[in-house]
């Protein structure tokens, strides 16, 4: 949550480490699991965040159980929708995972080591990982092994489990539109008496020892929203509105908030150039747009969001050189027509 109240998509984001607040809450959590029997061993995202939580609660141990990481377990990489105003991007988030679940997310996030990648993708990582650790406790059915992990995956795993564990990864979506467990608390995932799989929250505060069983654990909070500044996040939010809605008029109101987010330094132009882009048509939505909000949005494009748009440019425009003075000026203006430096 950003100071302004802004919700940000956060996505991989891989490397967000822990705020001061953050790396106090998993030490805490350490301390907690500890004192309820401790931990056998952890297995976590690589990501920055879930890494130093994996540490935390490995040095807050006196066993100090030892540490791995696996990849598959990270966040689903969500390219140039990561550090949009979730409320934006959420009915997007939406059309991926229940009825575009092939599609690959262009772009890749500031904070990630990672380009976007479909939710069909992720399923198939981070689910077989989770598996993977369900194997282990397969092969020691008494141990207890602590999984740092990030909200998003839970969510994952839950659905997983509420459809039955399938072979093929699939889920029931609606767990992905469930609120966010709180950072550092702990969820048990374990076979119940009729072998099926269920999660359960932990009581951290009560004196009951650890059962066997994975222990999936919250990474804690981190700075990536309140780094940004509420004035940012005020920015982000009013550009990707006007971007959403783009006519003529909102042209200039967007070009306004940029410069002034961009002249104050809460913003740079390649944050504010992906949250146009993210929020702008595809090309086949835009085709039958009338001409005047087909060129304020290709105007308020990128280079590579313009190339996207060139043909239907030039099928709704025609030859260039035919065109009249003033309209073939614009188009060169904005990144097309006769002598742009833009291919098609």
């Amino acid at each position: 949550m950003a100071a302004s109240g802004i919700d940000i998509n956060r996505g991989s984001s891989t490397e967000d480490a822990l705020s001061p607040e953050g790396v106090e809450q998993v030490q805490e959590t350490g301390q907690k699991l500890a004192a309820k029997g401790g931990l056998d061993k952890v297995v976590a995202s690589p990501s920055v965040r879930t890494a130093q939580t994996a540490q935390e609660v490995a040095a807050a141990d006196p066993k100090t159980p030892p540490v791995s990481t696996d990849q598959g377990l990270e966040s689903w990489a969500m390219g140039n929708l990561e550090g949009q105003p979730e409320a934006l991007v959420k009915d997007q988030i939406r059309d991926l995972i229940r009825k575009n679940p092939q599609a690959v997310i262009p772009g890749q996030g500031k904070l990630t080591t990672r380009p976007g990648e479909s939710f069909r993708d992720y399923q198939n990582r981070a689910i077989p990982a989770i598996r993977g650790v369900m194997q282990q406790l397969a092969f020691e059915p008494n141990s207890k092994i602590g999984v740092p992990i990030h909200s998003s995956v839970i969510k994952l795993i839950k659905g997983w489990i509420k459809k039955g564990s399938p072979d093929d990864n699939s889920i029931d979506p609606s767990a992905m539109d469930k609120e966010s467990e709180a950072p550092g608390t702990v969820a048990h995932l374990f076979p119940n008496a009729d072998g099926e799989w269920e999660v359960n929250d932990v009581n951290l505060d009560d004196k009951k020892p650890l059962p066997p069983g994975i222990f999936l654990i919250r990474h804690g909070n981190t700075p990536w929203n309140a780094d940004k500044g509420s004035q940012a996040q005020d920015a982000l939010g009013q550009i990707a509105k006007y971007s959403k809605t783009i006519h003529p008029g909102n042209l200039g109101r967007i070009k306004a908030v940029a410069q002034k987010a961009v002249d104050a330094g809460h913003l740079g132009h390649d944050e504010i150039s992906d949250a146009i882009d993210a929020n702008l048509p595809s090309a086949d939505d835009a085709a039958d747009l009338p001409n005047d909000r087909l060129l304020a949005i290709a105007a308020a494009a990128s280079p590579n969001k313009k190339r996207e748009y060139a043909p239907l440019i030039q099928r709704n425009f025609g030859d260039p050189s035919k065109l009249p003075p003033e309209l073939g000026r614009h188009l060169r203006d904005i990144g097309f027509g006769q002598d742009a430096e833009l291919p098609t």
